[in-house]
């Protein structure tokens, strides 16, 4: 019995978790260029996420990090270039130390970068539909874990639309500023018209401006 024991042992791959590393690199989802000097946090999943690692992303976009094989992590890309990122880690098994390369993406921030286009008021009308209605409070949402970030609301030129109409809709949007003016984050948001842009949509998101808290 003890014999076959052991013979069940040598022919059963150990199991047991071992680390890996984790070779990161870093890029800006629209230029493909590498990201560098932003942070990182890796987090355990679960009911109470708990912080493995922290550190800096090296100038050339690339991270490293000891993590354990077979477990699911969840990663955050911070720094006031760029809009606050999380993704999801997940490492198979190994039997032994083995080096796991994985690209992430993050999108970097400059002035007048178009982060969303979306039809927001019902048709023909001044008034704001229920999805614009989420739309413009999930913007607040945004801005609360992006505090570096001020965010400009513009309404093209739209075919169809007179400049009356844009007008009240300017005005709609105005309205809804007022009744969230206690809200901290919407002092971060500027609603405009700006006829030079022609657009087949109601508003386009764009970046206002980006600021260093820290300066």
């Amino acid at each position: 019995m003890r014999f076959l024991l052991l013979l069940l042992i040598s022919i059963v791959p150990l199991t047991a978790q071992v680390n890996v590393l984790l070779v990161g690199s870093v890029k800006d989802s629209l230029s493909g260029e590498a990201v560098g000097n932003i942070f990182y946090r890796i987090y355990t999943t679960g009911a109470n996420p708990r912080l493995v690692v922290k550190g800096t992303v090296k100038q050339d976009g690339s991270f490293q990090a000891l993590l354990r094989s077979g477990s699911s992590y969840q990663i955050e890309f911070t720094h006031y270039t760029i809009l606050r990122t999380r993704d999801t880690i997940q490492l198979v098994p190994a039997e032994t130390f083995e080096e796991v390369p994985r690209t992430f993406t993050v999108l970097r921030l400059k002035p007048d970068l178009l982060l969303q286009k979306a039809n927001i008021f019902a048709p023909n009308s001044a008034e704001l539909t229920p999805d614009g209605e989420k739309l413009l409070k999930n913007l607040l949402h945004q801005l609360r874990y992006n505090r570096q970030l001020f965010l400009k609301v513009v309404l093209p030129a739209k075919p169809g639309v007179s400049k009356e109409l844009l007008q009240q809709r300017l005005s709609t949007l105005k309205q809804w500023y007022a009744r969230h003016k206690n809200n901290f984050y919407v002092r971060r948001l500027q609603f405009l018209i700006d006829p030079a842009v022609r657009d087949t949509v109601d508003i386009q998101i764009k970046v206002a401006t980006v600021r260093n808290l820290f300066e």
